[in-house]
């Protein structure tokens, strides 16, 4: 932990960020049907030179290059989240520069021009994490709204209706090799799906 705390210190002062804010509380309407608002606390904000949004999510994980993995493939759904709230509500046009602070390796993992010994960067495609999301909900609500509960344990991904929508946030198939969504012994919505 004392290793972790001096990287994160090391890296702030490299960068000459200043700390705004720990587990800053957001709230914010980010164009979601029937106004849904979201909320989350931001672990750490910070500002750089140029008065710029900074924001820091820490994570404690023994999956080496969980972090990476997510930002590389574009699934950052978090740090898209804190950045849309962010300017939603900031006079900027600039969106907040974003990274992954990983525990117990001390590495900053980031698609922004972060530096020092222990920032790791990624490169990473630039489609609109948020826009997916929108997209994304607004096509389980239709589900919904229709009666339909896709809960789809056991098929492929491909098969579901959601995941053949154009432009979603893109499910995953969490610890399985054949792309099925791993069937939920106790998924509250089996009571409402005939076998």
């Amino acid at each position: 932990l004392q290793k972790c705390v001096d990287n994160l210190a090391a890296i702030i002062s490299n960068n000459r960020l200043s700390v705004v804010s720990c587990e800053q509380f957001e709230e914010q309407d980010l164009g979601f049907p029937n106004v849904i608002g979201l909320s989350g606390y931001i672990d750490i904000l910070l500002k750089d030179s140029n008065s710029q949004d900074v924001i820091f999510d820490l994570k404690w994980t023994s999956v080496k290059d969980k972090y990476k993995k997510l930002l590389e493939s574009n699934r950052a759904a978090q740090l898209a989240i804190y950045q849309a709230m962010l300017q939603s509500h900031s006079d900027s046009s600039r969106k907040a520069r974003t990274a992954f602070f990983v525990m117990p390796q001390g590495e900053l993992i980031t698609t922004d021009d972060f530096t020092g010994d222990h920032v790791v960067y990624v490169n990473t495609n630039n489609n609109d994490i948020m826009q997916q999301i929108r997209v994304g909900f607004e096509t389980r609500i239709q589900q919904i709204n229709s009666g339909q509960l896709e809960t789809a344990d056991e098929v492929p991904l491909k098969e579901l209706d959601y995941a053949n929508t154009i432009g979603v946030f893109p499910l995953e198939a969490k610890g399985t090799k054949t792309a099925k969504k791993v069937e939920n012994k106790y998924s509250p919505f089996k009571c409402f799906i005939e076998k």
